[in-house]
């Protein structure tokens, strides 16, 4: 389910590139999954929508492609967040970064 208002994945991969270069260097080289905030946030978003299960029939993925997420152990896509914060009708910019609009 693609959304008009979704940047393309290519000008999200240049951003995300930087925005994981500067998190890496602040983070002592750690990913965007391996941030606790992160998951922090994504288990916010998880629990809004209403659980892994619905969050991952949002996904189009499993359940425990979702626990890995949480855990750290594998990194969601572009798709994957979008999608999860149209549902949970949380920011894309926040999702991912913790950035909030002012």
């Amino acid at each position: 389910m693609n959304h008009p208002h979704i940047p393309t994945k290519a000008a999200y991969s240049m951003k995300r590139s930087i925005v994981l270069a500067v998190e890496r260097k602040a983070n002592g080289g750690t990913t965007l999954t391996k941030s606790v905030a992160f998951r922090e946030r994504l288990l916010i978003v998880v629990r809004k929508i209403g659980g892994t299960t619905m969050a991952a029939a949002v996904a189009g993925c499993t359940v425990d492609t979702i626990r890995n997420w949480l855990k750290g152990r594998s990194e969601p896509s572009f798709r994957d967040i979008a999608q999860l914060s149209l549902a949970s009708h949380k920011s894309l910019d926040w999702l991912a970064f913790g950035w909030i609009a002012k």
